[in-house]
């Protein structure tokens, strides 16, 4: 008779003599989906390990972040900032004059934030992440602590 050795997600069953658990990437469910859109299957794969215990010397290069922040531009209305700071006063916060609300985008990068790399990122915040004709926007890099 089969059993499953593992309940969690992309288990097959296996028969109990083995001691190996297979899995079946057909049945894995993603458990979530990283800053770049990758699905993750669970387990470590979207953990960030920058040192292996109990290995001497032994590391993992940890990945950049670089932060795209996309702001309306001066000249376009916001009205979801209007509404905001038309709320703060009866919330109690009086001295703010006004507010603008924007997108704020963190970036992870697999290697180092290299000058094609960074180039790389404005193109994409160019086309994808914001609208040039209404937004404006920022690429800087952040460290990852």
């Amino acid at each position: 008779m089969l059993s499953s050795r593992r309940q969690g997600w992309g288990a097959v069953p296996v028969a109990p003599h083995t001691g190996a658990t297979r899995h079946c990437k057909s049945t894995r469910r993603v458990r979530s989906v990283s800053t770049a859109g990758v699905p993750t299957y669970g387990g470590g794969a979207g953990r960030l390990n920058r040192r292996i215990p109990g290995l001497p010397g032994v590391s993992v290069p940890a990945p950049t972040r670089v932060v795209v922040d996309v702001m309306l531009k001066p000249e376009i209305l916001d009205p979801q900032g209007q509404a905001i700071a038309n709320a703060l006063p009866s919330l109690g916060f009086s001295s703010i004059a006004s507010v603008r609300q924007g997108k704020r985008f963190e970036v992870e990068l697999s290697g180092e934030a290299t000058e094609e790399a960074l180039e790389e990122v404005r193109r994409a915040a160019s086309t994808l992440l914001a609208n040039p004709v209404i937004e404006d926007y920022e690429v800087r890099v952040e460290v990852i602590q």
